[in-house]
């Protein structure tokens, strides 16, 4: 139950600017509650060993597209990106986590499409001008 209290706190700055959050509703904070435990049970199962491999991967990711950005390689960062991107869309672990996210749907934003952008390889967009 307190992770449940900690996932909920740490989602309410994006909470409150979910559509149609009241925050004043016992019942709409009731199965938001009830969103989140079945949410943190959902995680649960995912193997964490493969989630810290997936963070460790992205942190060099990052370091690397940093680099070819600094090096004005622009076309190469968004294309590591690209392939990043589509490597990880067929990643078991992260579609077990999309799963999961989509018990929130509804409640909390979808996070996923906040990257879509660069992960078009024709996109307009390029990761290095952010």
């Amino acid at each position: 139950m307190k992770k449940a209290i900690v996932i909920l706190v740490a989602l309410m700055p994006l909470l409150a600017n979910a559509e149609g959050f009241t925050g004043g509703n016992p019942q709409q904070m009731q199965g938001m509650m009830q969103k989140v435990q079945k949410m943190q049970v959902c995680m649960q199962n995912i193997d964490q060993g493969q989630m810290k491999a997936i963070k460790q991967k992205g942190e060099q990711m990052g370091v690397e597209i940093k680099a070819l950005c600094a090096a004005g390689k622009r076309s190469q960062a968004q294309a590591a990106v690209v392939s990043y991107g589509q490597d990880m869309m067929t990643n078991p672990t992260i579609q077990e986590m999309k799963k999961c996210a989509e018990i929130m749907k509804g409640v909390a934003p979808d996070m996923m499409k906040m990257t879509e952008p660069y992960l078009e390889e024709n996109s307009e967009s390029n990761v290095c001008d952010e």
